[in-house]
This record gives C-alpha cells, sequence and structure tokens, in this order.
C-alpha cells in the first residue's frame, strides 16, 4: 500500500483514476482453461475510467497496483501461479509494455479472508494525454490488461478469478488497489473478472449439446507439459461412447496402429506423442478427432451405421485420461470430466388453444380446447421411417361430440378422418380411453403440425385438470438405401389444463319509491 498519498474529495478532482471495471477483451475474455508451464498467459483485463476527458492522464501517472486472487489458486514460487504481470493500452495506439509484479504473500481481506497478492509500484504514464490526440479515441477509458505465469506442477483444477486490490477495512477513505500520482486510487468496490479460469493438466471439448443420429460430433482434446525436465512421452488415451464410429482419417494426428480404435469392449483410441516434449514455455498440444452417432442401418448392410440406432434421450458421454511419462510432478496423468451430448431425433412440443377451462354452466356452451402438435426432425441427412404420434386424450374431455375430434381439410373436425388428412390419423378405444394416433415418415429437417379439437363434458367439476401426454416413437426401417433404425425410447410431451368454475355476471335493475326509508331520509329536505 502507498500510505503517503492524500484521498482528494470528488468533488476537488480534476484529472486522475476514476474506478476499474471488468473488461470482456480477446483474448482475456475467451481462455478459461490454462495449463502447466505457460508463460505470460493471457488472463484477465479491466477497463480503466480516468476523471477528465479534456486532460486525460496528463501529470497523474500510475503509481501502484495490486491484485488478488479469488480464486484457489496459490502464488509464489512454489505456488500455482509463479509470476504475474500488467500492461495498460489505449486501443492500438499505445502501452506501457508488460511489467512484472512482486509476489506480496497472503493478505486477509475483509468477507473474502486469505488471499494471495502480487503488487507493483513505479511511474508509468496514461500513454501521452491520448484523449487529446488525433485518432486516439479511447474514451479515457484504456485496458488494464493482467497475464500470468503457471508453475510446472500446479493443483489440477485451480481456479484463478482475478481482481485489483480492495481492503476497506484496512483504508477505509482509499480501499482500491491502483493508485496514481494526483492521490486517487480505485476501485470502490470488489471488481473480478467474471470468467472464471481453471488450470488443467488435460480438457476436451465437443462442438454439439444435442445430436441426431447419423450427426458428425467434433472433439478436441488439449494437454500442457508438465514438469521441469523433457519428457519421455504422453499417452492420450479416449474411451469411444456407445453407439458411436470413429470417422474415417478424421483424427490428427493419427491414432496409434492398433487403437483406431481398439475393438474393446468398449472401444478406445489411443495417441502416443513422442520426443521431443521439452516443458520451456508450455507448449499445449492438441488433438481433433471425430464421431459419428450410429442411425441403425444394420453394420452387415451399411458400415458405420451400427446394428442399432442410439436411442432417444440416451448421453454421448465420453472421457479423456493423459499419463505424462518422465515428469517430475506428484501428478503423472489426468482425467477429463466427461463431455456430454444427448440424442435427440425430435424438436416435439405441445400447445392447447386454452390454458385454463370452465366447468359447464346453464346456459352456456360447452368450453373448448383445440391441441396443436408440432414436430421437426432434426437430422438434416436422415429420414425416420414409420413414425408413430399418439395422444391420450384426458377423460375430462369428449372428442366424439359434433365439430371435435382430428382436423380433416375436406371434412373439418372429425373422429373419422378422410384421406385428405396428413400423417394416416386415427383413433384406439379401449377401456373408455379414447388414443389419438398417427403414422408418417419424416424427411430430413421437415416439421409437420398435427391438431384436435375436444369439448368439457357436461359432468366436469371445478377443481379437474384436463391432463394429456403426447408421445413420439420412430419404428424405423433398415436394410434399404438411406434406411434408419428405431428410436429404441418413447419420447414424450405432457400438457395440462386447470378446469375451474365460469365467472357469472348478473345485472340487477334498482327502482327508488317515495316510502323508501333511505330515499326519504337521505333525499328529502333542502340541498
Amino acid at each position: 500500500m502507498v500510505a503517503a498519498l492524500v484521498f482528494l474529495a470528488g468533488s476537488v478532482r480534476a484529472t486522475g483514476l476514476l474506478d476499474v471495471a471488468p473488461d470482456a477483451v480477446p483474448p482475456f475474455s475467451t481462455i478459461d482453461t490454462i495449463f502447466p508451464n505457460w508463460v505470460q498467459a493471457p488472463t484477465t483485463s479491466f477497463q480503466l475510467l480516468e476523471c477528465d476527458d479534456a486532460i486525460c492522464g496528463t501529470g497523474c501517472n500510475i503509481t501502484g497496483l495490486t491484485i488478488l486472487n479469488y480464486g484457489t489458486a496459490t502464488g509464489g514460487a512454489a505456488g500455482d501461479v509463479r509470476g504475474m504481470y500488467w500492461l495498460m493500452t489505449c486501443g492500438s495506439k499505445t502501452n506501457t509494455g508488460i511489467l512484472p509484479m512482486t509476489f506480496a504473500g497472503i493478505w486477509n481481506i475483509p468477507l473474502y479472508g486469505p488471499l494471495p497478492a502480487w503488487t507493483w509500484a513505479g511511474n508509468e504514464a496514461w500513454g501521452g494525454n491520448p484523449c487529446n490526440n488525433l485518432g486516439f479515441a479511447c474514451l479515457c477509458a484504456p485496458s488494464l490488461f493482467i497475464y500470468t505465469d503457471i508453475s510446472p506442477c500446479p493443483v489440477d483444477g485451480a481456479t484463478l478469478k482475478l481482481g485489483p486490490g480492495f481492503n476497506d477495512a484496512v483504508n477505509p477513505a482509499w480501499p482500491g488497489g491502483m493508485y496514481d500520482s494526483c492521490g486517487y486510487a480505485a476501485p470502490y468496490g470488489v471488481v473480478t473478472d467474471t470468467t472464471v479460469k481453471t488450470i488443467r493438466y488435460v480438457t476436451k471439448e465437443v462442438d454439439k449439446d444435442v445430436v441426431a443420429p447419423g450427426d458428425t460430433v467434433n472433439y478436441t482434446i488439449y494437454y500442457g507439459r508438465p514438469g521441469t525436465v523433457a519428457l519421455t512421452n504422453i499417452v492420450i488415451m479416449d474411451t469411444m461412447p456407445g453407439f458411436t464410429h470413429l470417422l474415417p482419417a478424421s483424427s490428427a494426428p493419427l491414432p496409434d496402429p492398433g487403437f483406431d480404435p481398439d475393438p474393446g469392449p468398449p472401444s478406445r483410441l489411443r495417441w502416443t506423442i513422442i520426443p521431443p516434449l521439452t516443458t520451456t514455455g508450455g507448449p499445449t498440444g492438441r488433438i481433433v478427432f471425430s464421431l459419428t452417432v450410429d442411425w441403425g442401418n444394420g453394420e452387415g448392410f451399411e458400415p458405420g451405421s451400427g446394428d442399432f440406432g442410439a436411442p432417444e434421450g440416451s448421453r454421448i458421454q465420453n472421457r479423456t485420461a493423459a499419463y505424462f511419462i518422465g515428469t517430475t510432478c506428484a501428478t503423472n496423468s489426468s482425467i477429463t470430466p466427461p463431455t456430454d451430448s444427448v440424442v435427440s431425433r425430435f424438436r416435439f412440443w405441445k400447445v392447447g388453444s386454452n390454458d385454463i377451462l370452465f366447468s359447464p354452466s346453464l346456459g352456456q356452451p360447452p368450453d373448448e380446447i383445440t391441441y396443436e402438435i408440432f414436430l421437426k426432425n432434426l437430422s438434416q441427412t436422415k429420414t425416420w421411417w414409420d413414425v408413430r404420434v399418439w395422444d391420450t386424450v384426458p377423460v375430462e374431455l369428449d372428442s366424439w361430440c359434433a365439430g371435435c375430434g382430428m382436423d380433416d381439410p375436406c371434412s373439418g373436425w372429425t373422429m373419422t378422418p378422410s384421406g385428405c388428412a396428413a400423417a394416416s390419423p386415427g383413433r384406439q378405444v379401449g377401456g373408455g380411453v379414447t388414443l389419438m394416433t398417427w403414422r408418417l415418415d419424416m424427411p430430413p429437417g421437415s416439421t409437420i403440425a398435427l391438431r384436435w379439437k375436444g369439448q368439457v363434458r357436461p359432468t366436469d367439476t371445478s377443481g379437474m385438470t384436463a391432463l394429456n401426454k403426447v408421445s413420439v416413437l420412430a419404428i424405423g426401417r433398415t436394410g434399404i438405401v438411406d434406411g434408419t433404425g428405431g428410436s429404441g425410447a418413447v419420447k414424450s410431451f405432457t400438457h395440462q389444463a386447470p378446469i375451474v368454475l365460469p365467472t357469472i355476471y348478473v345485472s340487477y335493475l334498482a327502482m327508488a319509491a317515495g316510502e323508501n326509508s333511505y330515499f326519504q331520509c337521505c333525499n328529502d329536505g333542502p340541498i
């Protein structure tokens, strides 16, 4: 802390540092994973607000800076972060250069507890009065960039969430961690980077959260080079999820012979990264490969399609393990959390024309509701054959009344639709329950809307709920060109509509007579 400076009230301030705020500047805002031995890794950025546009920074050089880590990573020569740097810039016009900071130990911050701190003291100009110089256009808001050096053997999973120092308990009038030569300090509250950076020895990314059978899923594996001496080699092992196949020639580098993939089960991919594998500077390696999700046209008929399609709603999950042979770190291997993609053939939803239905009452027609089911094929390449859709008619509704039933372009609403109606509509009746049914093939990317209508039954009472579930299942057709297997699991959507008492409005006609006591009391006599 620079205790010799005196804090000046805002009303007196004419120039100087005003405040600090998070700043989303790439690559500082996009890097969320950092690796062992990374040097000057771009980690965090902040925006500096200066007080007076007319004299931006003139005579008010930066003289002190403190950076705290609100995450779990430790600092110092033996810590997870062994170096910290800062740079101030006004766009592309000028910058201070990268300036090293000093690890200042652990500071006890109110409400946060002990945190590692790095400090700097010196005299750095804002960039030569940039707001008055043609073409700078920084609006007196330069950027503060923070870089870090990661140790050779950090804790796997340690986090960085950096921010300028702030301690209003020790320095209530001057709590900020950045100071200038005019006697000002900022920020005036705790400011941290909104993106947590996590240290990993190996990490893995997937490019799709939702996949349809037949889709290609692309994976990227990143791995560091931990330790202080050259590594003997690095072995990367990936366990392939069920219902997937490796896309030929998609891997770079190519997997080891016999592991492209090995038969398993489960099937596995393996890469052996051979020397030279120096750790100085911490270069990060990368492996890319692609899997296809099985669509189940029969492996013997269409190799790579699988005997069965990936079940609807199942999850494509897999992990990657990295082994660092010859490392000097106690941690010589690491396993990633599972990547996760869910299998979905359909986008599927249902709406009703009424959210609340009214129970019957004298003199009012039965309340009606029209259901509309929307079904979309999420694949752009595969046809889902023999798709079955069915909807259970709630017992509270009558679908057999006049003007009810399925939507038929030729016959209107009817329970006996003609050949004009799409998707071969029909019904099944049994045990007092009516099922609306449809059957169709769905080409790639196609969407269909299916509609039916019902009325509230005369016996319904307030408090009931019209609850119905619509479901979809692809039966499939295999052993043909462009064939696909069944979806293996039913996908359902539930709709509910509460039934309440109707609101009844009654009009009254009131007549006042001379003998009316109210009329005599309140309307006779002088006004």
